[in-house]
């Protein structure tokens, strides 16, 4: 509910918002359908972004594939909600737009020879109750995802699991996902996911 005098959206952070709804214009959100109707078009004919309102970082890729970024943490007042929020773009290819704040993060990787590999972290609280299974899926390259592993974590929210490691030629992306609970004064569930974590074959 909305309180009299509380500002809770600004301009900018309404702006990041429609920017995780739909990228190029496509967010059908009150700022973008301004710029749709009155503002210029690109060469593609999607609406011009009147500001650079989301890229952060700009960098080259090299040939494995992997890459490592850092950037400046969002403002304050956008740090701990849904529009902080990261995706990378090269040529028409596009990441996850992936949520800076997690309830579910991944802590350590330790690989048993070139088999097996291990992936520990923790839940943060409050927990569900009772507590919800955790779902890992793996991806390779750009297939599809498959569930690879099921488990519940400690009583406290850690967790750790072995799975199968990449052959050689080879990365696996793997997630884990859950449920929690909002608040311990809100017992509705929502899904919770870590970071992708890849490993690669050795």
């Amino acid at each position: 509910m909305n309180e009299p005098g509380v500002v809770r959206l600004g301009e900018r952070r309404r702006s990041l918002f429609e920017e995780v709804l739909g990228t190029r214009g496509r967010s059908n959100y009150q700022l973008e359908g301004w710029e749709a109707i009155y503002g210029p078009s690109d060469s593609e004919g999607y609406p011009k972004p009147l500001w650079d309102k989301r890229t952060v970082a700009r960098l080259k890729v090299p040939k494995s594939g992997l890459f490592t970024s850092y950037v400046k943490l969002p403002p304050a007042s956008l740090r701990h909600t849904n529009a902080a929020r990261y995706r990378a773009y090269i040529g028409k290819e596009k990441s996850l737009a992936l949520k800076l704040e997690r309830r579910m993060i991944v802590t350590g990787m330790r690989k048993a020879g070139s088999r097996k590999v291990t992936l520990s972290g923790r839940i943060s609280g409050p927990l569900a109750t009772p507590i919800q299974t955790v779902t890992v899926t793996r991806q390779v390259s750009c297939g599809k995802e498959s569930v690879v592993a099921r488990f519940k974590p400690s009583s406290n929210g850690a967790f750790k699991v072995r799975l199968n490691a990449p052959r050689t030629d080879r990365v696996y992306t793997f997630r884990f996902r859950s449920r929690v609970r909002y608040s311990t004064s809100y017992p509705t569930l929502y899904q919770t996911f870590t970071l992708p974590q890849y490993v690669v074959g050795s």
